[in-house]
């Protein structure tokens, strides 16, 4: 691709996102920073731009069709509403961004902006990955051909009414580029308009201070509506420790609902240190969502020697093959669940297996092969 810039181009790429969440939650925000700062090696001229009045606009919307509670949305609202407000902003994001460099060796060295809607019209390309930026562009008729949405997922088993916006916002014409072969084949795209997601490579090494604790199961529970499967996840633990009297489950993530159990912990929203010592001690780590892209933790916690079990969803036969490196489950089905981790734990023999087996996928999730994918697509566009 040619990397001459115009005079009248501030930016080669402008990567948008909403707000940037410093915890272990979920893995949009994380990739912004990984492609932006692999851009920036390679060359390019890049920038973040925060819109926080995109994500505002979605929660109204979805508010409006009713597509979730109140509660969800006034909890948001809130959270959106502190991010809005320019000094509180920027006050927080300082603080956070020292977290940030600390907990994951990054230098954030790309230039962030704050809602500054006309940087979109100095720029070659508009690179984002949510669903809130895809509408407040659309909304704002702002050109597609040089507006690349990065897709994870096809929100198919989401909320009805928030599922069919999110499709009304995919035959919008952007350019889209994808995370995995179902996606391909769900919008009818060249093999070059896949990416490859990245992985932390601090969290992938685990520590060698920690042992694995024998018949330990780490479990997260994320509060992303009924797409994330928190609800099935805490039914299967109950299923779980009723029937089985020497396994410990460990939870965390911001899902309200936990499940009280001498033999179930739940850590919470989590730094990453502690992060890494949970994969570092779990013998098996379940991915429970019902709705996801190519899952990072489940990536993250094979780097960290834990077998893996993972729903169902779009992008998890990209890093496992049933029975090989890992086993793969219906999605929303809690009595399979809590089956599979009872007959793996037991299976000593087979977690070893798929720990050996798992190190091979690791080495292809890197943030460089992840710009270097996202690059493929730029260029199969632009020819």
């Amino acid at each position: 691709m040619n990397n001459d810039r115009s005079t009248e181009d501030q930016f080669d790429f402008l990567l948008l996102a909403v707000d940037f969440v410093v915890n272990n939650n979920g893995y949009v925000d994380k990739h912004i920073i990984y492609l932006a700062e692999q851009l920036k090696l390679k060359g390019y001229k890049v920038a973040i731009l925060m819109l926080p009045t995109a994500g505002i606009a979605f929660l109204n919307i979805l508010w409006h069709k009713r597509s979730i509670s109140f509660k969800h949305y006034l909890v948001h609202m809130t959270y959106k509403l502190l991010f809005f407000n320019r000094l509180t902003f920027l006050t927080l994001f300082r603080t956070l961004g020292k977290k940030y460099n600390a907990d994951w060796k990054s230098h954030l060295s790309v230039e962030i902006y704050f809602s500054k809607i006309k940087l979109l019209k100095k720029t070659k390309r508009i690179v984002f990955n949510s669903t809130d930026v895809a509408l407040f562009l659309r909304n704002y008729r702002y050109k597609s051909d040089n507006s690349y949405y990065i897709i994870y997922h096809n929100h198919e088993n989401d909320f009805p009414k928030t599922a069919q916006m999110i499709r009304d916002l995919y035959n919008y014409p952007f350019r889209k580029v994808v995370t995995s072969d179902e996606m391909l084949d769900k919008f009818d795209l060249d093999r070059a308009c896949k990416m490859t997601p990245a992985i932390d490579p601090t969290i992938i090494s685990a520590s060698e201070d920690y042992k694995k604790i024998p018949n330990t199961v780490l479990i997260p529970l994320r509060n992303g509506g009924s797409g994330k499967g928190a609800v099935f996840a805490v039914e299967a633990i109950k299923k779980l420790l009723d029937k089985n009297d020497k396994i410990m489950v460990y939870t965390f993530g911001d899902y309200p609902s936990v499940y009280v159990h001498p033999r179930c912990v739940n850590f919470g929203v989590v730094s990453n240190d502690q992060l890494k010592k949970l994969y570092a001690q779990s013998e098996i780590f379940v991915s429970p969502s019902i709705e996801d892209g190519v899952p990072g933790p489940a990536l993250e916690a094979m780097g960290n020697g834990c077998a893996v079990i993972c729903t169902n969803v779009s992008g998890a036969r990209e890093i496992i093959t049933d029975d090989f490196n890992g086993i793969i489950i219906p999605s929303g089905d809690s009595n399979v669940m809590a089956d599979k981790i009872a007959e793996l734990i037991k299976d000593k023999e087979r977690i070893e297996k798929y720990r050996k087996n798992s190190k091979s996928v690791q080495r292809k999730f890197s943030p460089e092969n992840m710009a270097d994918t996202f690059l493929e697509a730029i260029r199969f566009y632009e020819s």
